[in-house]
């Protein structure tokens, strides 16, 4: 007697896994939610909740973390109970593949996309493979991980360095920097504005927002109408506040918060550069691509940063921009310096910036090129959600 073939899963949407619902520092995550060439499906946080849904929905998943809460204790319950919601998530879902945003949430539904035999695609984009705590704690799981998925995106060619080194196969990985809309950044004359310099992104060690204080301070003392927006929130918060304040730079310096990205796409058309000082942290977190940077320079801006991880791939020196050594605060300065010196000069590298925009991260291709490593990752070994269990060795906490 001949047995009839397993039954296929026919094809379902993409299935993204992200941080959260909503967050202004990850406009790549939501342009890539609304525009790869997918229907997509979002979930997020410890119970898998849907982006299309209140995110504090009561859910059989609450209710049955209480109760592993109670019989295992809240720590293994928290795993056990997340990993069990993404893979009923998942299940529930039939996606044609799970897209995970970073490589930690790429672990949360590994189990679940080996159990039910869906191919899992992880965005590699930084910290998630370079910081040291990050690199100690997750190990181990991830080279199991990158032993069952399907593909692995970084987001530079550091980054990817970072993964070999971990153990990823490197015919697995496939590079892509990402993009910008265009359309959301119309190109300026920079030397039409005033002495205005944009920063734009979290205040973390790696953005090193208190070196840029201290070249801009060396602005300031040849060019006193000389301004920062300096556009951000984060753990050095408080840091940045008081070297503004200890530099006397109150009147030169405004620190506005995080903003949308209209408000930011404003902001950056009423500058003369942009400059971001990105370094390696002690910890060994990186950079992939800032996306700071390329819509910066698709605004017609000269930028002005460090040769750290991709950023040499988005601001080619001499010609979109300048760029120092980590830690070069005086080599930062002086370029700085020079574009207020000549706005002849920032107008030619904007032009170029922009052009290099067009033609080497534009949003929509870098969707398409993302869109094209899922459509063909293995499909050959999903099932039907009947035949798929949540096994034994998925729920192994150790």
């Amino acid at each position: 007697m001949i047995s009839k073939p397993k039954a296929r899963w026919p094809e379902g949407p993409l299935c993204i896994v992200k941080d959260g619902a909503s967050v202004l520092t990850q406009t790549f995550v939501a342009a890539q939610e609304k525009g790869l060439h997918f229907k997509t499906v979002a979930i997020y946080g410890r119970y898998a909740a849907r982006s299309d849904r209140p995110a504090d929905e009561p859910s059989y998943y609450k209710r049955a973390l209480h109760r592993l809460d109670r019989a295992l204790g809240v720590k293994h319950a928290d795993r056990l109970g997340c990993r069990r919601s993404y893979h009923a998530a998942i299940k529930n879902i039939k996606p044609r593949a799970v897209l995970a945003q970073f490589g930690p949430l790429g672990l949360r539904v590994e189990s679940a996309c080996r159990n039910l035999g869906i191919p899992l695609v992880v965005y590699f984009r930084g910290y998630d493979a370079s910081a040291k705590r990050t690199v100690e704690d997750f190990g181990d799981e991830y080279r199991k991980m990158f032993s069952t998925c399907s593909a692995i995106i970084a987001k530079s060619y550091a980054i990817k360095e970072r993964l070999v080194k971990l153990g990823a196969p490197e015919e697995k990985i496939h590079v892509e920097f990402g993009g910008v809309n265009l359309q959301n950044f119309s190109p300026i004359t920079p030397s039409n504005n005033d002495q205005v310099f944009v920063s734009v992104g979290r205040f973390v060690e790696k953005k090193a927002p208190h070196l840029l204080l201290m070249a801009f301070k060396e602005v300031v003392e040849e060019f006193p109408k000389a301004r920062l927006e300096l556009i951000g929130q984060g753990p050095l918060d408080g840091v940045v506040h008081d070297i503004v304040e200890a530099l006397g730079l109150r009147e030169n310096v405004l620190l506005p918060g995080p903003q949308p990205q209209d408000q930011v796409a404003l902001c950056l058309s009423r500058a003369r550069c942009y400059v971001q000082h990105s370094v390696t942290a002690r910890d060994g977190d990186i950079e992939g691509v800032p996306n700071s940077i390329m819509e910066a320079a698709a605004t017609g801006l000269p930028v002005v940063s460090t040769r750290h991880s991709g950023i040499s791939s988005a601001v080619l020196h001499g010609r979109t921009g300048y760029l120092v050594g980590e830690r070069d605060v005086s080599g930062m300065a002086a370029y700085m310096k020079k574009l207020l010196d000549e706005p002849g000069t920032a107008d030619m590298l904007g032009n170029w910036g922009r052009k290099h925009m067009e033609d080497n991260f534009d949003l929509e291709s870098s969707l398409a090129s993302v869109s094209s490593i899922i459509e063909h990752v293995d499909h050959s070994k999903r099932l039907y959600p009947s035949d798929a269990t949540f096994g034994t060795e998925s729920c192994n906490l150790s």
